[in-house]
């Protein structure tokens, strides 16, 4: 296993074990980062569906 991959599974088990709204905020700003990358795709034309 990658540690990027071992990172990630210890994070996805952290988020698990976050009460409810703890849990919904940190969704929420994985969305903006998510949503921030593919900005940054576009801006760079680094992102053919963006053209």
């Amino acid at each position: 296993m990658k540690e990027e991959e071992a990172s990630l599974m210890i994070i996805r088990h952290a988020i698990e074990k976050l009460e409810v709204d703890k849990k919904q905020q940190v969704m929420a700003c994985v969305r903006e980062i998510r949503a921030g990358v593919r900005r940054g795709k576009c801006l760079t034309g680094a992102d053919a569906d963006c053209r």
